[in-house]
């Protein structure tokens, strides 16, 4: 809870117990509180009993038994809400400070293939792009991480559409630990780019904590919301099994980010102006997006890593698995997510990278939703007893993925002129799943042209 709400639920209940306080310096704390919740804070709905309780402390006193229990209960009902779905703080990123900068172009898919019969013949690509910044970079900290209709649209599509949408949207009080359109820091000229392409029925601002955290460690990171059909915004409800439908999303998925990367080769963003490293390119995705991932490595020789998180490869061809190629592919999955049909998709995948260039790592304790920001949304011991996220801890978790992805991208750096800070994270990282490789359940290579499994037992 915020210390707003805080100090409202303590001034409501604390004369109850210490009896009758001084009327008008309780009044006017009580009047600045709210004051400062109101305006600065914001209301929400779960703080509503506090608000009511405070409402009786002024009409009918704070003598009475019955309105001090009834008082009691309001406060306690609020806690609870307040700490079960609280106005979250997302992880504040480490190394370089965070910039956040939108755009968009004109889009039009660019395949010949009469088979697409579900795509939009122009519209609206959209992109937001975290980078390192300075600090003291004249800029406000602070950006809504999701507007009240994103708010609405997400948990209509993504979550359950019965569900209210008021029940979600204090999501909109959520505030990104970033700069809007601050310069890109200048520790140095150019900086890695990473596309990073989001899951089915999700949109890039779910993604932020991900995002941000390999931004603040050095690389420009562009997130398209994609135009397939496939984002909350703008969600076609084809079959999950249609693999026809899937498999042309998919291909319109990795149109979109080779289109991003073309608009932006171009240069014409002043802010990013000969600040991208365009010979270092690398694609994460999650679920779908991994799909993506994989589709926009085979086809564009511009990528130079290929990573997907908790990978769904339905959506891929025999052509999209079997296609040769040079760029590392990792796949970083949940155990308790993976089955064996997916699996062995990805097996059939890394048959077509040269041998030790290809990775499956299944990391226990972790599901699904932990690859996006549904950890740090609400409470964790609520989501665990929900089944919607593992059982590891988050920031463990957001760890794992750091030491896995960060280390196998800069690998593929040229190794002269390497920077000092992508060598340490390639020693941090080391370090780090060491310690913690008692997390691993399956780390799969194709070294000597075949996979190989290990698997690591408890400590």
């Amino acid at each position: 809870m915020r210390n707003s709400e805080i100090a409202l639920c303590f001034l409501c209940f604390i004369p109850y117990l210490t009896g009758p306080p001084n009327l008008s310096v309780y009044y006017t704390f009580l009047a600045l509180v709210i004051c400062y919740h109101l305006g600065i804070d914001k209301p929400r709905w779960q703080i509503l009993p506090v608000y009511v309780a405070a409402f009786l402390n002024v009409a009918f006193g704070m003598e009475s038994f019955l309105v001090g229990f009834l008082n009691f209960l309001l406060i306690v009902t609020s806690l609870l809400l307040g700490i079960s779905l609280p106005v979250s703080k997302l992880p504040t990123p480490t190394h370089f400070s965070v910039g956040f900068f939108e755009t968009e172009w004109d889009y039009k898919f660019r395949s010949k293939d009469k088979k697409f019969t579900k795509v939009l013949t122009r519209q609206k690509l959209q992109v937001k792009i975290v980078y390192p910044v300075d600090e003291n970079n004249g800029c406000s900290l602070g950006r809504p991480w999701l507007t009240p209709e994103l708010s609405a649209k997400v948990l209509e599509i993504g979550v359950n559409p019965r569900i209210p949408s008021f029940i979600f949207s204090h999501l909109s009080l959520i505030q990104m630990p970033c700069y809007v359109n601050a310069s890109v820091s200048k520790s140095q000229q150019k900086w890695p780019v990473m596309v990073f392409s989001h899951g089915l029925k999700g949109i890039p601002e779910v993604y932020m904590t991900l995002a941000m955290d390999f931004a603040s460690r050095g690389f420009i990171v562009v997130l398209p919301l994609h135009t397939d059909g496939s984002s909350a915004m703008s969600y076609d409800n084809f079959n999950i099994d249609d693999h026809v439908a899937r498999n042309e999303q998919v291909t319109i998925r990795a149109d979109n980010v080779s289109f991003a990367l073309d608009q932006l080769s171009k240069d014409e963003i002043p802010l990013f102006k000969n600040r991208m490293n365009f010979e270092e390119i690398s694609v994460v995705g999650h679920s779908f997006g991994g799909a993506t991932a994989v589709k926009v490595a085979k086809d564009d020789p511009r990528i130079k890593a290929c990573i997907g998180l908790d990978p769904w490869l339905f959506p891929l061809d025999k052509q999209d698995k079997e296609k040769k190629v040079e760029t590392p592919i990792l796949f970083a999955g949940s155990h308790q997510w993976q089955w064996q049909e997916n699996i062995d998709r990805m097996t059939e995948v890394l048959s077509s990278v040269p041998k030790g260039k290809g990775q499956i790592v299944l990391v226990k304790e972790m599901d699904h939703q932990n690859f996006c920001d549904v950890p740090f949304l609400a409470s964790p011991f609520l989501l665990r007893k929900a089944r919607i996220i593992g059982t590891m801890d988050r920031y463990l978790g957001l760890g794992i993925m750091r030491s896995l992805v960060l280390p196998f991208v800069v690998q593929t750096f040229p190794k002269e002129g390497l920077k000092d800070i992508y060598e340490k994270q390639i020693e941090t990282a080391k370090d780090f799943l060491q310690l913690y490789e008692h997390y691993i359940a399956v780390n799969k290579t194709n070294i000597d042209g075949e996979i190989k499994v290990v698997a690591f037992g408890k400590h």
